[in-house]
């Protein structure tokens, strides 16, 4: 065990942040079916007590939208402003830059971030047009226009939220960061961009998980890593700008206002770990159009605002904002931080060895090493050591989920583009591409013609192409038990012998082997595990007369030592009797697995305990059910 202290006195501790923090910025995101339902959402959210807005190219700068109407009332000097622009960056940039100037708001009090980030795009789409030279060289025209108009403006940015969402370890997340720091600012420098001029206009967005101090941690490492990679490119390290945003990967469809707990618990890890900007995404995110039953008519409306006042509460209520850097001085966070930066280092470093990060990702060196934390984090959730509350553990089975038409966000589909008309395209200057792309814009040049233009001026190169990162969360695979046990439900009665109002569908039979049915670990046990998958249950004592029929499946339970010895001789019985499939639970007893895999060569499986793959066990409940129905 490591000492919490050492001999003579404490070496420093970089600052990890400003003296001139105060507080952190509200982001909501951009959201509605239509650019005007869109604007009165976010003119709710801002009169609301948020103070930033993140956009998202489509549809709010689509070809056919009027992009101005989308941000009508929103006050640019008051509001920050995240753009995730498309396919062609500085064009989703140039319009909201045209927006800005029509706006009429003083440009030295903007805070715009325009997102421009290659290597995310490439990971997320799985293809980047033109190539890395190409998007820098869409920075290096960006750069030049805020460093001369809007001294508060940024334009590249480290994303690694969608690696979070494809699997990552908080060490790949951190390493990742480091790898894609270096990667743009190697890929400027080949263009004339100096690192200090990007370190200066450069943000990180990170994700926030649910393992709080951890969290905590990881936001620290990231402004180690940011100073310690600025300082070996002999750049004056500016303060790490730092959005977190709190995990799509951990939020829920089912029960899905436990996910107001765990975006609150994500949100406390960001401000403690000292986020910027925070987003806390809606309880009812992963639902997207659908609906559980209970929740009103303006489900999405009231996630948005729950999302937004959880942020006020601990802002205003709780006065997070007023210390500067809660979590310095104590030692476990200290040290974890150390930890994890030391060790998103090395692997860093391995990720530099294969040629940097837009090799690796191309190469699937990245891909491999997150397909690997994906198959160790789905074994943490199969065996239950990570639960998901009300979908792996503590599963409502009166919850019904009612599907719907779709999610809010993102705008009606318009169809095939029209082609265009090459007069309309207009001739733009190689010199101050961007102001000159903005006055197009104000002279009524369409949004199409203008991409067009702004295409000309960028390298003829092919598109880098890999295989995108899946997007993948944690509560999916139980989720899917769970539909396939609503489906027998809908279906025929498979069991004559059903608990009484269980609406028939799959019900096992529960058998306490030493004869007491309330009260039983093994029982309870097995009936929450049988849960997780829409799987009803009813408690038969061993013996008992069962005059409705036949059960389909028996559950052999086990509570005590004593059980243990009448297992085969219960299974016998029941067979006898006629059932054909009969399984076993067993909690709070030690029992060798030699014995268990005895049992299922005499037909006694699957065998439910603690520690065991759940999702395993409870397909094969399932396929016996299904089996039945064919």
């Amino acid at each position: 065990m490591q000492t919490v202290y050492s001999e003579g006195p404490a070496a420093p501790q970089p600052a990890l942040r400003s003296p001139h923090h105060a507080g952190w910025v509200k982001l909501v995101p951009w959201s509605g079916s239509d650019l005007a339902q869109g604007n009165r959402e976010v003119l709710r959210q801002l009169e609301g007590g948020a103070d930033g807005v993140w956009l998202r190219a489509a549809p709010l700068l689509s070809e056919n939208a009027d992009w101005r109407q989308a941000l009508a009332g929103v006050l640019p000097e008051a509001v920050a402003l995240h753009l995730d622009g498309g396919e062609l960056p500085l064009g989703d940039a140039v319009q909201l830059l045209a927006w800005l100037r029509h706006s009429g708001a003083d440009a030295a009090a903007c805070r715009l971030d325009l997102g421009l980030d290659p290597l995310a795009a490439l990971a997320r789409t799985g293809s980047l047009v033109g190539g890395m030279n190409a998007a820098f060289r869409q920075g290096a025209h960006l750069l030049d226009y805020v460093e001369a108009e809007l001294p508060l403006a940024r334009v590249f940015r480290i994303d690694t939220s969608g690696y979070h969402l494809a699997g990552a370890s908080e060490i790949q997340e951190l390493a990742c960061a480091a790898a894609s720091l270096v990667e743009t600012l190697r890929g400027a420098l080949a263009i004339g961009v100096s690192p200090q001029r990007v370190a200066e206009r450069c943000s990180l967005r990170l994700a926030v998980g649910p393992e709080c101090f951890l969290e905590i941690a990881k936001l620290r490492a990231a402004r180690l890593l940011w100073r310690r990679i600025l300082e070996a490119a002999e750049v004056e390290p500016p303060d790490a700008q730092i959005h977190a945003l709190t995990s799509a990967r951990t939020l829920s469809r089912r029960d899905p206002w436990v996910n107001l707990l765990r975006g609150t618990t994500q949100c406390f890890a960001a401000i403690l770990g000292g986020a910027d900007a925070i987003t806390v995404l809606p309880f009812d995110h992963a639902l997207g159009g659908d609906r559980v039953a209970g929740m009103p008519p303006d489900a999405a409306a009231l996630g948005r605002r729950l999302a937004r006042n959880t942020q006020l509460v601990l802002d205003q209520e709780a006065q997070l904002g007023k210390v500067q850097d809660p979590a310095a001085g104590s030692y476990a966070i200290e040290s974890l931080t150390r930890d994890l930066a030391a060790a998103a280092w090395s692997l860093f470093q391995e990720i530099e060895s294969e040629g940097g990060m837009a090799a690796a990702l191309q190469h699937g060196g990245i891909g491999r090493r997150l397909q690997q934390s994906r198959a160790r984090r789905a074994e943490q959730l199969a065996t239950r050591e990570q639960r998901l509350t009300g979908v792996s553990a503590f599963a409502d089975l009166e919850e019904s989920l009612h599907h719907g038409t779709g999610g809010v966000e993102g705008g009606a589909d318009t169809g095939a583009a029209a082609a265009l008309d090459p007069a309309l395209v207009p001739v733009l200057p190689a010199d101050h591409l961007v102001q000159a792309a903005i006055t197009a814009l104000e002279k009524g040049t369409p949004a199409a013609a203008l991409e067009a233009a702004l295409r000309s001026f960028l390298p003829n190169q092919e598109a880098l192409t890999m295989e995108a990162l899946p997007w993948v969360r944690d509560a999916e695979v139980f989720e899917g038990l769970r539909a396939r046990g609503e489906a027998l439900a809908a279906g025929a009665c498979l069991d004559p012998v059903t608990a009484p109002g269980s609406g028939g569908g799959a019900v096992v039979h529960l058998v306490p082997l030493d004869g007491k049915a309330e009260n039983h670990a093994g029982v309870s046990f097995c009936a929450g595990l049988l849960a997780v998958a829409g799987v009803r249950s009813a408690v038969t004592l061993p013996g008992q007369e069962v005059p409705q029929g036949i059960p389909a499946l028996v559950c052999l339970c086990l509570e005590s030592e004593a059980g243990v010895s009448q297992v085969l001789e219960g299974a016998a019985q029941w067979r006898a009797r006629g059932v054909r499939q009969i399984m076993l639970a067993s909690t709070q007893v030690q029992i060798e697995t030699a014995q268990g895999q005895a049992w299922a060569a005499d037909g006694v499986a699957p065998w439910l305990r603690p520690g065991a793959d759940a999702v395993a066990a409870l397909d094969q409940v399932l396929s016996m059910f299904e089996e039945a129905a064919r």
